[in-house]
């Protein structure tokens, strides 16, 4: 589990929508520059497990931006807790 001061630093990093993208693009980017290389002496089972790492690579990065924003905590309007009454 993370820490108090760790979920600060996430929350601290979440709220600037800005910074968040451009972590993202940096993972994209990493990913996209590791594409597996594929030769003509490759076997299909070898291709196809190059392309699940590559895809499994994708769908972790994913998996962990949506686990990052679960920790986003958006504060209540003002409004929102009026309508409630």
């Amino acid at each position: 589990m993370l820490s108090d001061a760790e979920r600060d630093a996430i929350q601290s990093l979440l709220t600037n929508e800005v910074n968040l993208r451009i972590l993202r693009k940096v993972f994209e980017f990493t990913i996209s520059q590791n594409n597996p290389l594929v030769t003509d002496t490759d076997s299909n089972t070898l291709l196809g497990e190059k392309y699940r790492a590559f895809q499994t690579s994708k769908d972790i990065v994913d998996s962990g931006f949506k686990n990052l924003e679960s920790y986003k905590i958006t504060p209540k309007s003002k409004d929102a807790i009026n309508r409630a009454r």
